[in-house]
């Protein structure tokens, strides 16, 4: 099976969902008139870091997931990113894929709440991972800080997965980690990975860019630069997976018996 990922590499105006919601149907006709299957928007594409503002933004936010989940049907597009939610009293980072057939979206609660944003003081941690359907593959779905805990990224390739989706907020002081990361999780787990960044710069921290896709030796196939705003697109075949695997089986050598 092949499909077309667009990224969506952009900058975030923090706390003004309006604008950053019309930036991103912006984006997503863009990438509908290059006929892609799905693009993926940065972590909390909507409104940023704004904590001090969660009952606006997630009341703001609820208008457009219903906006978003009507333009994935109108163009015909896979729209993945996540947003704040408020859910039961509780506060979520979550990551939604809406579904152009209209099928219920498919939403996965950041587990891993990055501690030096304060990120765990406003938001609670989901406490499962979530995988679902691409056409007839099946995709998982991760944020940011996720990518430091590999044992996630295992789970999801003992599930079958053949593309981990990403979004994030990643700083430039750190990118060199993050592309090592990027390239040892799709390397280890043998699945293609497809990962949007911001850009630009909010308050003391500039968002590094240099969103991928990476196939399942964790070789960049596309990439962005540190600075500048992009759409990223690029064709993989999902059944490449089981190839490689079948070529060179790592996955199947694992003893989990010995440990975990």
């Amino acid at each position: 099976m092949t499909v077309r990922i667009t990224l969506a590499q952009t900058s975030i105006i923090p706390g003004e969902p309006k604008h950053n919601f019309y930036n991103a149907v912006k984006l997503i006709t863009q990438a509908s008139e290059l006929a892609s299957n799905i693009i993926v928007l940065p972590e909390l594409w909507s409104s940023g870091y704004r904590f001090k503002s969660l009952e606006y933004i997630t009341r703001e936010n609820d208008v457009y997931i219903n906006e978003l989940a009507n333009i994935s049907k109108e163009k015909q597009i896979h729209i993945a990113g996540s947003v704040i939610q408020h859910n039961g009293g509780r506060y979520t980072n979550s990551f939604i894929v809406f579904y152009p057939d209209g099928s219920p979206p498919l939403k996965y609660e950041k587990i891993h709440l990055f501690r030096l944003m304060k990120e765990d003081h406003w938001l609670s941690p989901g406490n499962e991972l979530t995988s679902g359907a691409l056409g007839t593959s099946k995709i998982g779905l991760a944020i940011c800080y996720d990518l430091r805990f590999p044992l996630m990224f295992t789970r999801y390739m003992e599930q079958n997965v053949v593309l981990v989706l990403l979004c994030a907020e990643w700083p430039i002081s750190r990118i060199d980690q993050w592309k090592t990361l990027l390239s040892a999780r799709a390397l280890e787990n043998q699945y293609f990975l497809a990962a949007a960044n911001a850009v630009g710069t909010v308050g003391r921290e500039t968002f590094g860019g240099n969103s991928a896709v990476l196939n399942p030796w964790g070789r960049t196939l596309v990439s962005g630069d540190e600075k500048n705003e992009a759409l990223l697109s690029i064709d993989i075949d999902l059944s490449e997976v089981e190839r490689i695997r079948q070529e060179f089986p790592v996955v199947y050598d694992r003893r989990p018996d010995i440990y975990g």
